[in-house]
């Protein structure tokens, strides 16, 4: 091979090695009315409050089965997705382990949009379906996103970042309503083979700033605090939908009760959660 063939042969294989590792992926959703994604879900919580001058602590653990039917697609590329949770087990360890199963479907079904770069449009929750012990209104706050990753509006590539902001809110009891207003960063990493399967993984950073108001036995109840979320997401690049999610969350909050007693409560959690695609 001549000089000039064995120059012009390495300014191809530069070319095409920059061209490989400089691949844009354009992440749209890509998925039809009557498919069913159903994920398994474990999670740990530590939680320590302290009241009068003691120290509480209580651990416990939590699985599920979720299911994410996708009920329609719109012309414009939204898509109606009904979010339900299934066969649950509740393992608390406090003064002894207390463990509780509920079989069959765990409080109302969610119908949730989201456009076609996965962000939330709207939320409903479907009355009359599952059962109605509010005592399981944390299961209710499981179905918040799990089948898809905030995208941005543009390509992106190994190493991007983008950022999002939103707005959301939990269902805790006699607590009512806890606001959440959450901004993450997200990063395309590099394709990844989990399980025989070619996967995009996705590391996401997310701040939150929680607050609350309700009502205890006549007590008024203020909560207030932050947190911070850690998240390696594996994201099927044909379709866009998460193949699994593992996600570290921490957050300090303070509980303040005005009424017949006046006390300030402080409050740390620390959870670990994981959704895995079964289906």
């Amino acid at each position: 091979m001549n000089t000039i063939k064995k120059i012009t042969l390495a300014l191809v294989c530069i070319l095409l090695s920059h061209l490989v590792t400089a691949q844009t992926y354009k992440p749209v959703l890509k998925v039809s009315k009557g498919q069913e994604y159903k994920y398994e879900m474990n999670m740990t919580m530590d939680m320590t409050q302290s009241m009068g001058g003691q120290e509480m602590k209580v651990g416990s653990t939590m699985s599920a089965t979720l299911k994410n039917a996708i009920e329609n697609v719109l012309p414009d590329g939204k898509i109606e997705i009904v979010a339900s949770q299934w066969d649950g087990k509740v393992t608390t360890k406090m003064m002894k382990d207390t463990t509780m199963t509920y079989p069959g479907q765990i409080g109302s079904s969610t119908k949730i949009t989201v456009d076609k770069l996965g962000n939330v449009v709207s939320k409903i929750k479907i009355e009359g379906t599952g059962t109605k012990d509010p005592s399981l209104s944390s299961f209710d706050n499981l179905v918040n996103n799990v089948l898809f990753c905030e995208y941005p509006e543009t390509p992106i590539k190994e190493g991007d970042k983008w950022t999002k902001e939103h707005s959301d809110s939990i269902t805790a009891g006699p607590m009512g309503k806890i606001e959440l207003k959450i901004k993450s960063e997200y990063k395309l990493g590099a394709k990844e083979t989990v399980e025989g399967k070619s996967l995009l993984k996705v590391t996401c950073s997310s701040t939150l700033q929680i607050s609350g108001k309700g009502n205890i036995q006549g007590m008024d109840v203020a909560l207030d605090g932050t947190g911070a979320k850690t998240d390696d997401i594996y994201i099927d690049p044909a379709t866009g939908v998460v193949f699994s999610d593992t996600s570290k969350t921490e957050m300090e909050m303070s509980i303040a009760v005005t009424g017949q007693q006046n006390m300030t409560i402080p409050m740390t959690q620390k959870m670990v959660t994981s959704f895995k695609l079964i289906k």
